[in-house]
């Protein structure tokens, strides 16, 4: 995973080149098969997500096995920031519709950063902002 990469994605956009390559550094590249669980519900959120290439579904699952898309995830478009953001499991599961490879970020790893150390706690940068993005868009 390049730097570069982690540039095009928008929870990373605004942050300077020496923060993406801390990230870049922690995580890891996994290819997914069609039809590959990437994680289920209630899995214990340890990693967050970057697609870089193919399709990856959200989704939940009812009692009786009925299927409901919450939204599918493009390259280079990042997902369960939230969930391990604050802890505990995923609220839903995740899928690859297609061949796929996502940038997985561990938690831990990604903790170890703190503010002032880095811009990716800053409210003004990084992670807090890309989470919030949506609640004050809501709010208009």
């Amino acid at each position: 995973m390049t730097p570069r990469l982690l540039e095009r994605c928008p929870m990373f956009a605004k942050l300077g080149p020496e923060d993406r390559e801390r990230v870049a550094a922690i995580g890891s590249l996994r290819s997914l098969t069609r039809g590959e669980m990437l994680f289920a519900e209630g899995d214990r959120a340890d990693h967050f997500f970057v697609v870089l290439d193919g399709d990856v579904k959200l989704f939940k699952s009812s009692v009786q096995g009925k299927e409901q898309i919450l939204h599918i995830i493009r390259p280079v478009h990042s997902f369960a920031e939230a969930a391990v953001f604050l802890g505990g499991g995923y609220p839903a599961s995740a899928m690859a519709l297609r061949p796929s490879k996502v940038f997985q970020i561990p938690r831990d790893g990604f903790f170890e950063y703190r503010p002032g150390r880095s811009r990716i706690f800053d409210p003004r940068h990084g992670l807090i902002r890309h989470l919030a993005a949506p609640v004050g868009r809501s709010r208009r």
